[in-house]
């Protein structure tokens, strides 16, 4: 697995608690039931062993975490511009934006969290490429319908404006051909 599995369920949790929805109850009963049955499941079909060596000590750096955030993020910061200009725009205000958006920071959250362990790459980071993604695409949505035909040449504008930081982070990443190689051997 690429990515760590928990932020979207992290921040579905949260959506619901937060907007005081009946679902969250059966959200967490059943997530609770399942994750109990997946821990008995796992216990009957690899023994007590699997735990103790899950639970075993892991190498973790905070240095890890920070020097880990300054490259990751840099690479990431055309994309956590462009949601920060969505939702300066409000274009991220309705039920699906306050989703994506906490799908976001949970995604930032634990991808730092966890780039401290031994062995974690840019993988880490997925999550947050996947919210990224759908909060540019429900903010350009957004936008551009609320958008007056004669303005909507201005609201695409704003929409497009921010990815020229998307742009020029991929450029500088891949400078070269044999960068993206080069580092990922180096880790």
């Amino acid at each position: 697995v690429k990515h760590n599995l928990l932020a979207f369920p992290l921040a579905y949790w949260l959506f619901l608690a937060l907007a005081r929805d009946r679902r969250w109850f059966v959200f967490t009963l059943v997530g609770g039931a399942l994750a109990a049955a997946a821990v008995a499941a796992l216990a009957a079909l690899y023994g007590p062993s699997l735990f103790d060596r899950l639970a075993g000590p892991r190498a973790y750096s905070v240095y890890a975490v920070v020097s880990g955030a300054h490259k990751h993020l840099f690479l990431l910061s055309g994309l956590l511009s462009a949601w920060l200009v969505l939702v300066a725009a409000g274009a991220l205000a309705g039920p699906a934006g306050r989703l994506v958006n906490l799908y976001l920071v949970a995604a930032l959250a634990l991808g730092l969290f966890f780039s401290g362990g031994d062995g974690v790459n840019f993988n880490v980071y997925f999550d947050l490429l996947i919210a990224a993604a759908l909060a540019a695409g429900l903010g350009a949505h957004a936008l551009l319908a609320r958008a007056a035909p004669a303005e909507r040449r201005r609201a695409a504008l704003v929409v497009a404006a921010p990815w020229v930081g998307v742009l020029a982070s991929l450029l500088f990443f891949f400078k070269t051909p044999g960068t993206l190689v080069a580092d990922y051997r180096a880790q």
